[in-house]
């Protein structure tokens, strides 16, 4: 997998503009896989495990990923 990066770069990352929305995008925290990204209805939203979400639903991919930053989640695609 390839980390998703806002603002560095490094081997086998791929930066945020360049995320294609419909590849899986999974997070990570402390090194643990915690859950993954997805479309809904009302919104982008990281689903941590069942129906809970990390921080709601956002508008759009971008605005999901930048909000979950400060809660220490990393982001991974294939």
């Amino acid at each position: 997998m390839r980390e998703i990066i806002v603002n560095k770069h490094r081997e086998k990352t791929v930066r945020i503009e360049d995320v294609i929305s419909t590849d899986p995008i999974f997070a990570k925290k402390d090194g643990v896989l915690k859950g993954m990204i997805v479309k809904e209805c009302d919104g982008w939203i990281l689903r941590i495990g069942g129906s809970t979400g990390a921080t709601g639903w956002h508008a759009t991919l971008d605005e999901c990923i930048l909000s979950c930053l400060e809660y220490g989640y990393e982001f991974f695609t294939e």
